[in-house]
């Protein structure tokens, strides 16, 4: 009898639905786009630059993403990430529409000088404008940290995969780790009461 409640339990915590991977944005997240897309077009606010198509037109084929400054906090959040996911977690970034190999190419190179400067390395660096296609590993969601709502709502809703929102000019710092926190906290209790809601059900079989 006390065998087959560990087996029971044991099972349920296999169907936990505890995140696999941490997915990292890049820009807006821990990259400060906006800052250098500012400089690049010499403006006070990106906002003022006329269009979409002027942006790729004019980024297309240059360096910018390995130009692009840190937010004053970008190492320490890297570090924290890192930490809490116990490595568990990758980049996933979208490239610049129409210059794929050019924009990666870039962003590949400013990511592994960043990664020296923080101390972490991600398991992998994933490149693609449709991220909800990452939203999942084996059946289990992937958590997606994001500055932009339709990349998370297309990841939840059409990947379903679980998503935190952080845009780091705008964002409280203090408040994302809380969330981090939270939502680990939560989906761990969750996945405890359906350990134990198994193990009632077994024993009422028995």
């Amino acid at each position: 009898m006390g065998k087959e409640k560990r087996e029971y339990k044991t099972k349920g915590i296999d169907k936990m639905k505890q995140y696999k991977f941490l997915q990292l944005d890049m820009d807006g997240v821990f990259a400060d786009f906006y800052t250098l897309l500012e400089h690049w077009f010499k403006v006070n606010h990106w906002k003022e630059i006329e269009s979409r198509e002027l942006i790729l037109n004019t980024l297309k084929g240059t360096d910018f993403f390995y130009k692009i400054p840190l937010f004053p906090n970008s190492l320490d959040l890297l570090r924290m990430i890192d930490e809490k996911t116990k490595g568990q977690w990758n980049i996933l970034s979208t490239p610049l529409e129409g210059d794929f190999t050019n924009s990666v190419y870039h962003k590949n190179r400013w990511l592994n000088d960043v990664f020296k400067k923080a101390k972490v390395k991600p398991l992998d660096k994933l490149f693609t404008k449709d991220k909800w296609r990452y939203a999942t590993t084996n059946n289990r969601p992937n958590l997606l940290v994001d500055d932009r709502p339709q990349n998370l709502k297309l990841f939840i809703e059409k990947g379903q995969g679980l998503g935190i929102r952080y845009q780091n000019n705008e964002s409280s710092y203090k408040k994302f780790i809380k969330k981090i926190d939270a939502l680990s906290w939560l989906l761990k209790y969750m996945n405890y009461l359906k350990s134990i809601k198994i193990l009632t059900l077994a024993e009422k079989g028995d």
